[in-house]
């Protein structure tokens, strides 16, 4: 009986060790099979981590390249519209003159036919427009959904350049075609020609006792020294916007 019970002892012990080793090695796999699989989940984050950034970077240096592109261009077209304006405003200040040396001659009395005198009748019909070589990048800038000027300030000043300053210049110059076509009408009845280098009267002692005339021409001179102060601020802002342009191109475009 006791020999019985000792060799079922033994059968229990044996048991007990048999399924404790078990559970040993299924523990001791869960582990190292936990350990392998959070290592295989780690590799897949980290490398959905280095792709993202990977793309990030990518998409960061292509729009890098775009400003780039985008802000050079930029600068020619404002070159483009600065040297235009400086021609502009050197050909009213010598129109100017001459409209202002007739209308001191016709208050005066002191009218002399002339070489002279006829290059200022023709001068009263000279006019040179505004040509903004830079709206189709202003308008880029502001339909993009990228942040092509990621400056906020200089965006500003290009934005009032576009929507302010040439807005009320071009307003000037409609209001200068306005007094062009009546000067034109009275050049057609009584010069032989209108906007040349020179333009000869049909009657010199008509001209210079009308007083129309002399209203008509002191008119298109205010609005030809309108159009100078315009012309002039605008100059200023150009100058303005090349500068924030150049300090953006170092900070963005001068490494690859």
């Amino acid at each position: 009986m006791e020999c019985k019970f000792s060799t079922q002892k033994n059968i229990n012990v044996s048991f007990f060790f048999k399924i404790n080793r078990r559970l040993s090695i299924s523990l001791n796999n869960f582990y190292r099979y936990s350990i392998y699989a959070i290592g295989e989940i780690a590799i897949i984050i980290i490398g959905i981590l280095f792709a993202v950034n990977i793309n990030n970077w990518n998409d960061e240096k292509k729009e890098r390249i775009e400003r780039c592109l985008y802000l050079e261009e930029l600068h020619s077209t404002i070159i483009a519209d600065t040297a235009d304006v400086v021609s502009n405003i050197r050909a009213f200040d010598v129109w100017n003159n001459k409209i202002q040396s007739l209308i001191d001659k016709l208050k005066k009395g002191t009218i002399i036919a002339n070489e002279e005198l006829y290059d200022e009748f023709g001068t009263v019909g000279n006019y040179i427009y505004f040509k903004q070589q830079s709206k189709s990048k202003i308008d880029q800038l502001t339909y993009s959904q990228r942040t092509l000027v990621p400056d906020r300030k200089l965006k500003d000043q290009l934005l009032d350049y576009q929507n302010s300053t040439i807005f009320t210049l071009r307003d000037a110059e409609n209001r200068t075609n306005s007094i062009d076509r009546e000067l034109s009408e009275y050049y057609s009845l009584h010069f032989d020609n209108f906007n040349y280098k020179a333009s000869h009267p049909y009657d010199l002692e008509v001209v210079k006792s009308d007083n129309y005339y002399l209203h008509l021409i002191s008119k298109k001179l205010r609005f030809n020294l309108i159009i100078v102060i315009k012309q002039n601020q605008m100059l200023m802002q150009q100058r303005g916007i090349l500068d924030g342009i150049g300090k953006l191109q170092n900070k963005n475009c001068t490494s690859s």
